[in-house]
């Protein structure tokens, strides 16, 4: 089974602080026999594509290197509120949602497992629709709670009702999911991290 995950920010290097769990939840599955690509934003300095402990890594541009500064220093959601992250954010979202439809295309995954419904989950559900490629959906926690905000509930919910499968990291965040959406419970699995 070949998995293509997506998520807004990925290990550097086998040893970079920037979501470890999700090196560690690759090379589990690549233990249990899994064929495993991430699809990660680039960062100054980072190869466009390697290999990390039997992981293909692919990282797309959305700017020249002195202009990625949306993902790697604290967070998305943090680097978006300054003026230049600001302008950068459509930049990010246009090139994630086409190197996913690309890669999705280039390497016929069986499933797309994004990490945080924004911005990876919304690209997965558009590519997942247009190449009729399952969606798995984990939700990590800041991108639950940024649910509270009217304008995101809504692009959040129809992310969220196009994924195959959901999955949360906590049982406190599938209540606040179940109750903040009205998701059938028996729809959004607990799935600690690294599973």
């Amino acid at each position: 089974m070949r998995v293509l995950h997506l998520a807004s920010s990925f290990p550097r290097s086998a040893d970079d602080h920037v979501a470890p769990f999700l090196l560690d939840l690759a090379r589990a599955q690549v233990r249990a026999g899994l064929d495993v690509a991430v699809l990660a934003p680039h960062d100054p300095g980072t190869p466009r594509h390697e290999w990390m402990d039997g992981i293909e890594v692919h990282r797309f541009r959305y700017a020249p290197d002195r202009f990625e500064q949306l993902a790697y220093r604290g967070g998305l959601l943090g680097r978006a509120r300054t003026p230049g992250g600001a302008l950068a954010v459509p930049l990010f979202f246009a090139a994630f949602t086409a190197a996913t439809l690309r890669w999705t295309v280039r390497l016929r995954p069986d499933v797309l497992h994004a990490h945080w419904w924004l911005p990876a989950g919304l690209c997965a559900v558009s590519a997942g629709r247009a190449t009729r490629t399952p969606v798995l959906l984990t939700l990590h926690g800041s991108d639950v709670h940024l649910l509270r905000h009217r304008p995101l509930l809504r692009v959040g919910s129809a992310v969220i009702r196009g994924a195959g499968a959901v999955a949360v990291i906590s049982a406190d965040l599938q209540r606040t999911l179940v109750g903040r959406l009205g998701v059938d419970p028996e729809r959004v699995q607990v799935l600690r991290m690294p599973v």
